[in-house]
């Protein structure tokens, strides 16, 4: 069996589309794990997926002031956040 991990840094909507893709990879012999926030790990586990969870909560970030502030902003490439995640 082949391993894959998969980094889904967002919200549901970021996610939501790669443990579909993870269900399916598994159809194939592929043992999925998924990078995503901490709180989708449930969610992820109940469709047969490993979940790895990621330090940061990215839709946390997104609800609070600077997030709101950035989401304003639009797509300006130098006002997006960089976000660092170690997995480990």
């Amino acid at each position: 069996m082949k391993n894959i991990t998969i980094i889904a840094s967002g919200t549901r909507g970021d996610v939501q589309p790669v443990v579909a893709l993870g269900s399916r990879l598994q159809t194939y012999c592929y043992r999925v794990s998924i990078l995503a926030s901490s709180r989708f790990a449930p969610w992820i586990e109940q469709h047969g997926l490993t979940a790895a969870p990621a330090s940061i909560d990215v839709q946390a970030v997104m609800q609070s002031a600077g997030g709101e502030a950035w989401a304003e902003q639009g797509n300006d490439t130098p006002l997006q956040p960089v976000i660092l995640i170690n997995y480990q």
